[in-house]
């Protein structure tokens, strides 16, 4: 499906190249809302996983309660990283240099898989209690999605990485609210370059 959609849309920007720019907006808008609505599922992810071990605490003695909260993390983290181990081992680290490489050495090309593994072994070890933060899971499993999504489209390997950029800056922006904060970050961070030619696309993913 995915290769009868990019030949049909490279015939029709082959016959009208004046749609190439048209084209290049949409699926940075379309990348924009699904890479903040991933944030946002990431975000309650955590907030069930916590939820979900402080209701099976509440039915404790008290006694026992102190050994969940130090026994809680350690289990979390145990499973994602049987996940990551076994399942999905692209997703390792955290986040923002695997990315950064995945742009210079493969183009910005991400399996959809690692997406769903940083969503669920985040979700597990921050919502368990673990000491992890969540800015470079938002950043890498939103590259991962846009990446995916992206390659539905005939883009050159250049537009595929502004699409990147453009989802971790929709993921961070919907994550923590903060759109002009998120693209300085990934300009910062991730793109390396606060001059970059393309800050119209970032600040249209924080927006969107």
């Amino acid at each position: 499906l995915r290769r009868l959609i990019t030949t049909q849309l490279s015939h029709l920007l082959h016959d009208h190249p004046i749609l190439q720019s048209e084209v290049v907006l949409f699926v940075a808008l379309f990348i924009s809302v699904i890479c903040g609505s991933a944030a946002v599922l990431l975000h309650e992810g955590i907030l069930t996983v916590a939820h979900t071990i402080r209701m099976f605490g509440s039915g404790l003695d008290s006694t026992w309660y102190p050994w969940l909260v130090i026994c809680a993390p350690a289990v979390g983290g145990l499973i994602a990283g049987l996940i990551l181990q076994y399942l999905t081992p692209q997703a390792r680290g955290s986040g923002i240099p695997q990315v950064k490489l995945d742009l210079a050495m493969q183009g910005g090309v991400i399996p959809f898989k690692v997406a769903l593994g940083k969503l669920v072994t985040t979700a597990l070890a921050v919502g368990s209690g673990g000491s992890v933060g969540r800015e470079g899971p938002t950043v890498q499993m939103c590259a991962s999605l846009g990446s995916s999504l992206a390659r539905w489209f005939p883009l050159t390997t250049a537009q595929l990485r502004i699409m990147v950029h453009t989802a971790c800056v929709s993921g961070l922006a919907a994550a923590f609210n903060t759109p002009i904060a998120g693209v300085t970050f990934i300009m910062e961070e991730v793109i390396g370059d606060l001059n970059t030619r393309h800050l119209s696309y970032l600040i249209l993913a924080a927006i969107g």
